[in-house]
């Protein structure tokens, strides 16, 4: 069964991606997005400050380092919580 990815999940995935100078479509392949998400998620996170495009390869800024590390925090502490709250009935 496949597992769908939070939007939290998407946008770090895109921000790990342009650590390296990347083209749409490396970040389209490598992030597993249709055409419709890439362009959606590019321009939403190139208009906050997260990611910049240069000579047509999308990069992240110092701002988009910041937030991924927050984001990393945030999706940990989720992903604990849903992995509790799965366990917790057997040791009631």
């Amino acid at each position: 069964m496949m597992e769908y990815r939070s939007r939290f999940e998407i946008v770090r995935d895109i921000l790990n991606i342009c650590r390296k100078p990347s083209a749409k479509t490396r970040v389209m392949n490598i992030a597993n997005m249709s055409y419709t998400q890439r362009e959606h998620y590019l321009r939403e996170l190139t208009k906050r400050g997260l990611i910049e495009c240069c000579d047509n390869r999308y990069l992240i800024t110092n701002y988009g380092k910041e937030f991924l590390e927050g984001l990393e925090i945030i999706i940990g502490m989720w992903d604990y919580q849903f992995v509790r709250a799965k366990i917790s009935p057997f040791f009631s």
